[in-house]
């Protein structure tokens, strides 16, 4: 019985400077941690552009700068004096919330199209003529070799003829990835 005890008495004897030992080592772990951190930049700006290196360089999202964008989608906001404000899916959860909402200028070399939906009969008419012209559609080769009817026909339309609320498809020549304005060399707008 008096060995048991004994085991007891230095079992918590053990466990007691353990916790005392594993106590004063966490400490020391944490307090050399707060001065890494304080002798780094240690505002929310460093943190959020150390967190998007990360997820870039993990491949998880691509650089804007990397990117080279001649082309955007999204839904007019506001129109005034030849510009369109197109607030867009953004392009990375991480990019410039500012870039959301673009503004496009519309020049007189602007092509502007809107898109019709055909009636139902034609549209059938002309995927009956295609498949008895170049057969069953069998893949993408034979379908992009041989242009395929589209559901819709263009309407060229004046930028006074744009709604708010109207999606549209905004390209242009140059690259557009960090540019908040831009003038526009084409814009396609779907029917509501």
């Amino acid at each position: 019985m008096k060995k048991v005890i004994i085991y007891i008495v230095l079992a918590l004897v053990f466990f007691a400077l353990g916790f005392v030992f594993f106590s004063f080592i966490t400490k020391l772990k944490t307090d050399n941690k707060k001065a890494d951190i304080n002798n780094q930049n240690n505002t929310y700006a460093a943190g959020w552009q150390a967190a998007s290196k990360r997820l870039v360089d993990l491949g998880v999202v691509r650089d804007a700068e990397e990117i080279d964008i001649k082309e955007i989608s999204g839904f007019v906001s506001e129109l005034g004096n030849n510009k369109i404000w197109v607030k867009i899916i953004p392009l990375s959860p991480l990019h410039d919330p500012d870039l959301d909402t673009r503004i496009i200028k519309v020049n007189n070399k602007t092509e502007i199209k809107k898109l019709i939906i055909k009636p139902l009969d034609e549209f059938q008419k002309e995927m009956k003529d295609y498949v008895d012209k170049y057969g069953e559609i069998n893949g993408l080769l034979e379908a992009t070799e041989n242009k395929l009817p589209t559901r819709y026909f263009e309407q060229k339309i004046t930028v006074s003829e744009i709604i708010v609320g109207h999606q549209v498809i905004i390209k242009t020549s140059t690259n557009i990835s960090q540019e908040k304005e831009f003038i526009a060399s084409e814009i396609t707008v779907y029917p509501k």
